[in-house]
């Protein structure tokens, strides 16, 4: 029985980080505007684009919310740039992630979004 004492302690643990988790994102105005983004655009894809490590990080947010039912694609920012743009549409949603948040191979993703009033939401290091 001294495995059930692990598995209850692992679930107590994880339940303390969900309820840190659940709190922080109720409290946090830019969090749950962006989660409202994302519950309001179901009917589109959640297209996820970074570069580098954040590309790395970007991919498997696509692939996991795709394995979770939630369409989803990566979409690279350089071959965005030179052609990819085009399987964006309107119905979608952008997920930028970006450690500096000022990477130059975004700012044709950004535009794009801004053009075609594609939503996008900005994950970065740096709040401004």
């Amino acid at each position: 029985m001294k495995n059930d004492n692990l598995v209850l302690d692992a679930l107590t643990v994880d339940i303390s980080g969900l309820e840190r988790l659940s709190a922080f994102v109720r409290s946090n105005a830019t969090t749950v505007a962006a989660a409202q983004t994302l519950l309001s655009s179901l009917e589109g894809r959640l297209i996820v684009t970074g570069l580098g490590k954040s590309g790395h990080i970007a991919r498997k947010l696509a692939a996991t919310f795709a394995s979770t039912g939630t369409p989803a694609y990566f979409l690279h920012p350089s071959e965005a740039s030179h052609g990819d743009l085009v399987i964006v549409q309107p119905s979608d949603v952008i997920l930028a992630l970006s450690w500096s948040g000022e990477t130059r191979e975004l700012s044709d993703v950004i535009g794009y979004s801004k053009r075609r009033s594609v939503p996008l939401i900005a994950m970065t290091s740096n709040g401004d």
